[in-house]
């Protein structure tokens, strides 16, 4: 590989984890939290490989907003799109099958979590959330 992509791509993967810490540290405080065995099993599978309602966990914020704007016009869980793109754009980049795997690892644990976000959702806001549900895609725009 180019030792210049390579840099990029590590700088751009070290100041997004630098951002998400950071973002933990600043967002509402939970009201409700994923169980202990969910997130045991999301954390397996993401370590097999490596705003404000913000949270590295499944949580329900403090005055919790169903944000439909920007990005969550286009898909329900934006960030673990973008998320599994840079992932899989990393792993086209390095052309090492264990990336591949390790985006698989990733998006079974992404799909996983999404599960209990839902449900989450859905009992927070109701009929909005199930309306939202209908019209906009979970990941990717007007497809899954």
């Amino acid at each position: 590989m180019i030792p210049f992509i390579e840099h990029w791509v590590s700088t751009f993967w070290l100041a997004f984890t630098i951002l998400w810490v950071v973002a933990a540290f600043t967002s509402k405080r939970s009201v409700q939290v994923q169980s202990g065995g969910s997130r045991f099993l999301q954390a397996g599978l993401v370590l097999m490989t490596l705003g404000r309602n913000w949270s590295g966990l499944v949580t329900i914020k403090q005055d919790h907003e169903l944000i439909q704007r920007g990005p969550y016009q286009l898909v329900r869980h934006p960030i673990y799109t973008g998320m599994l793109v840079g992932m899989l754009g990393t792993a086209f980049i390095y052309g090492i099958a264990r990336c591949f795997v390790g985006v698989l690892a990733v998006g079974l644990a992404f799909w996983l979590t999404m599960q209990i976000e839902e449900r989450f959702m859905l009992q927070q806001f109701g009929a909005q959330y199930a309306d939202y549900r209908q019209h906009v895609r979970a990941l990717i725009p007007f497809v899954l």
